[in-house]
This record gives structure tokens, C-alpha cells and sequence, in this order.
């Protein structure tokens, strides 16, 4: 009997200390790898497109390399880097194409006119597999 209440002791301990530890938390950096070639447009501030009949238009484009830090489920902080890319397809600067693309080549890709959303899209590599 007294082997019992020891083996329930300890089961009903091991329980507890580990319903209150925080699971799959991770506080390593999530940094882009080679997906980054992806988005090789840093620090410009347009786009030159030449089409069929040899007329050059130029867009307008924002670019964005960003690191910061978030705290995780645990409480811990990491660090995480992501870029922002928008092309703007006007002069006015409303209809675009914007890409973020973040660690593990997760990448999202919207298109907007005006304040009406086109398209969206994300985990693009993924979903190109199929």
C-alpha cells in the first residue's frame, strides 16, 4: 500500500510539473536563409518594365528589410526578420503588389485597387507545389 501511495505521489508531481511548463517554445532567431534571393530588389526605389513594343514604364517600389523581437507563448523573447516589398502599379499609389516573405521561405503575396482587395495568398512556395 505504501508502494502505491509513493508510485501515485510521484505520478501525480511528474503531472503537474509538467502541465505547467510551456511546450515547443523556441527563442532561437528565425532569419531568412536563401529564399531572401527571392526579393533581391533592397534598397530600390523603382522598377523598370520594358514591354513588346519598346515603351518603358517605371514603378514605383518600396522595399523593406525588417528585424525585431517577439516573445514567445513562454514569455521569452527571440528575434525574428521578415521583408516587405510593395510594387506600385500607379501614379497615385493605390493599386499594388505586395510580397512578405519571412523565415522558412514562408511568403504571402497580395495585389490591391484602390482599397478593394484582389488577391491573397499565402505560403506561395507551398501551394506552387500543387
Amino acid at each position: 500500500m505504501k508502494s502505491k501511495r509513493i508510485t501515485f505521489s510521484l505520478l501525480f508531481l511528474y503531472c503537474l510539473t509538467t502541465s505547467l511548463q510551456c511546450d515547443n517554445c523556441s527563442i532561437r532567431a528565425l532569419r531568412l536563409d536563401a529564399t531572401k534571393s527571392w526579393l533581391p530588389l533592397k534598397g530600390k526605389t523603382q522598377l523598370s518594365f520594358l514591354d513588346n513594343a519598346g515603351t518603358v514604364s517605371i514603378f514605383r517600389l518600396s522595399v523593406v528589410d525588417t528585424t525585431e523581437i517577439a516573445t514567445n507563448d513562454c514569455g521569452e523573447a527571440y528575434q525574428y526578420e521578415y521583408i516587405t516589398t510593395a510594387l506600385y502599379l500607379n501614379q497615385p499609389v493605390t493599386d499594388s503588389i505586395r510580397f512578405i516573405l519571412a523565415s522558412g521561405g514562408w511568403m504571402c503575396a497580395s495585389a490591391v485597387t484602390g482599397s478593394n482587395p484582389n488577391f491573397s495568398m499565402c505560403n506561395v512556395f507551398g501551394q506552387a507545389k500543387e
